[in-house]
């Protein structure tokens, strides 16, 4: 029995050096892994700081083109503001001046009018022509 004892006790003892052999190995494995799930981390997060840089850059320059935007905008409906103005402004003198021109073509036979009417004798005056 003492050898069966022995047996069994060299057994049991490389069973339990072969699970601590293991047990290393599962640890090293899981540390490895760990490490590794730590850097594929690490490189997400870099990568991610990145395209938030980049995105921001981005954003600014979008902002930069929406407000030169607005103001080229601005200056337009100014500029076509003044625009309308002027063109009401010419389109105004236009008529008077129109006007004016018409009435000084007018002025003369309106005056010969004025003096015939004038010199109209008494027994024209009642003609319904004449009134």
């Amino acid at each position: 029995m003492n050898s069966e004892l022995r047996i069994k006790i060299l057994l049991y003892n490389c069973f339990r050096v072969m699970k601590k052999e293991e047990k290393k190995e599962k640890d090293d494995l899981e540390k490895k892994l760990e490490e590794a799930q730590k850097h594929q981390d690490d490189k997400k997060y870099r990568e991610l700081e990145e395209k938030i840089v980049q995105l921001e850059k981005e954003k600014k320059e979008l902002e930069e083109i929406a407000k030169r935007s607005q103001y080229e905008y601005i200056n337009l409906k100014v500029d076509f503001d003044r625009y309308q103005r002027q063109i009401q402004e010419s389109s105004h003198a236009m008529e008077l001046d129109s006007l004016l021109s018409v009435v000084k073509k007018f002025l003369p036979f309106i005056e010969d009018l004025r003096k015939s009417l004038e010199n109209i004798t008494d027994e024209h005056k009642e003609d319904p022509l004449t009134k």
